[in-house]
């Protein structure tokens, strides 16, 4: 265990200034309004390994034992803290729902008594199923059955997570609104076995000064700093972190998911991105429950290079200016939802899908994906040469230049050969839009890595999504697929080695969709 003890202290210092360049925020926090209409009260929750829940509850002043009301959820971003502000959830007292805020396990309040460990279904998770057992009984709050309460829930990234997985685990959650959250979380920090390095150190960072992190935690971070894996227990003395986000994913819980979910995305979102949302939009459906899936230009964003061109690209860096929400805000969707689902008022929210394109507009449609859209497939022949283990040119692909305004919306495909003179190399994938005065810009800030591995000159095969976009293109714009050895948001990448890849032939798939 020395190398990771080693590993982790060299590294803490880097992420910890790395992660004070960003503001570890929910994005579901509703805006501040004047206190009115609510009582509010803080209160802890029994729950397991001797830990209480830290809440808040806010009770609208009209929800009596007489006259009882729907309560809803909440829980803060990674590196966050429940709300106490009396004016935090006005809005959603004033339409009659009480709200319990919760600090998760090693965080806020909680962070003096427990530690963090990733939405772990035996810890996190089963704190939130007992908060919903106490909701059940508050004499104001509405009940369904004895010991369950008519409860929704609300929150943004790890706010988010914690939704599906509890809908996954206990059924007595009536409906959700989890925005900027994941599905499959290895594969969003890991995707297609390349970490997402500056992510998970900011990740790491925002967690160390802001929350309480159980060791495992640690010496996966650290771990995963040097073999560029999440770890699986196969090496002694190291956690099996794998397994355990696994259990943290709602793609593990096929049929269990079946409650009304309101889905919000950022498009632009670099950790959690659309592709995410789409799969939890399908895992949802297939259970026959109701699901929406909405987008905004706003999320996760790690800017690598100007993605809204309205009003300006912004230039380098993190978090750049929040972006539009032509889709609604979260906080009006979140009401709508729940008062259609929750107070059984109203009728149920339409359209179904709505996806911000990049220009601050929106396109919407009955499903995902939208109704007629067109799949537009696109060749390259083999041969170009991508060196790896030093700057080098990028590679690219001229896709089309279009004559007339079209909109791409949903989930690009990718597929191909490669042969790698070293043994571990790295190709980053991205849509790169080019306008009639040269200005350039990453679709929707969607880098898609793939790592190959294997012996040195082996042909490999590959298929695999890009990152969904919702663009809109101009007469006069060039579209194209660029390929490198390395990208910023993926930055310390340790398993990149001198060589070079040759790619074999390329096949892309647009969606283009139907704008008449």
């Amino acid at each position: 265990m020395g190398w990771l003890r080693g590993a982790l202290i060299s590294l803490v210092p880097i992420a910890l200034f790395a992660a004070s360049f960003l503001h570890f925020s929910d994005t579901a926090k509703p805006p501040q309004a004047e206190p009115s209409g609510s009582a509010m009260s803080f209160e802890e929750v029994a729950s397991v390994g001797n830990h209480s829940v830290p809440i808040t509850v806010y009770r609208p002043l009209s929800a009596t034992a007489d006259h009882r009301v729907p309560v809803i959820l909440h829980s803060h971003g990674w590196a966050g803290k429940r709300e106490t502000d009396p004016a935090a959830f006005a809005k959603y007292t004033n339409a009659s729902f009480g709200v319990i805020s919760i600090d998760m396990r090693g965080h806020g309040e909680a962070r003096l008594t427990s530690e963090a460990r990733v939405d772990h279904v035996d810890y996190e998770i089963q704190d939130v199923r007992n908060v919903i057992t106490y909701a059940s009984g508050l004499p104001w709050v509405q009940l369904d059955a004895p010991g369950d309460p008519r409860i929704g829930a609300i929150g943004g990234s790890y706010g988010g997570g914690y939704q599906l997985l509890t809908a996954a685990l206990d059924s007595r959650l009536d409906a959700i609104v989890p925005e900027i959250t994941w599905n499959d979380l290895p594969q969003a920090l890991v995707p297609n076995g390349a970490p997402k390095s500056a992510w998970v150190d900011l990740l790491y960072g925002g967690g160390k000064a802001n929350a309480r992190l159980h060791p495992t935690i640690d010496q996966a971070f650290a771990y995963l700093q040097v073999a560029n894996k999440i770890p699986d227990g196969s090496v002694p003395g190291t956690p099996d972190i794998e397994s355990q986000f696994i259990q943290s994913s709602p793609k593990t819980y096929p049929g269990k998911i079946a409650v009304p979910t309101l889905l919000v995305q950022g498009m632009p979102d670099t950790l959690f991105n659309f592709n995410q949302a789409a799969a939890n939009y399908e895992l949802v459906k297939a259970t026959g429950a109701p699901v929406s899936l909405v987008t905004h230009l706003r999320g996760h964003i790690l800017n690598t290079q100007g993605t809204i061109p309205i009003p300006a690209p912004t230039p380098i860096g993190l978090q750049p200016p929040t972006g539009r929400t032509p889709c609604g805000t979260y906080e009006s969707l979140a009401i709508a939802w729940f008062q259609h689902y929750l107070q059984r008022k109203g009728g149920a929210p339409k359209p179904e899908v709505c996806l911000a394109i990049d220009d601050g507009t929106s396109i919407s449609g009955p499903s995902f994906p939208l109704p007629a859209t067109s799949a537009r497939a696109y060749d390259f022949a083999a041969g170009s040469i991508l060196a790896q283990g030093a700057a080098a040119p990028n590679v690219t692909f001229n896709v089309l230049t279009v004559d007339q305004e079209s909109v791409i919306a949903g989930i690009p495909k990718l597929k191909g050969t490669a042969q790698s003179a070293a043994p571990d190399a790295i190709v980053y994938w991205k849509l790169v839009v080019k306008d009639t005065l040269g200005h350039e810009r990453i679709a929707d800030s969607q880098v898609t890595p793939w790592r190959l591995k294997g012996d040195p000159l082996a042909t490999q095969s590959f298929a695999f999504d890009l990152g969904g976009v919702a663009i809109r293109l101009r007469a006069g714009d060039t579209l194209q697929l660029v390929a490198s050895n390395a990208d910023p948001q993926f930055a310390h990448n340790s398993e990149r080695e001198p060589g070079a890849v040759i790619l074999g032939a390329i096949h892309l798939e647009l969606p283009f969709a139907n704008t008449a």
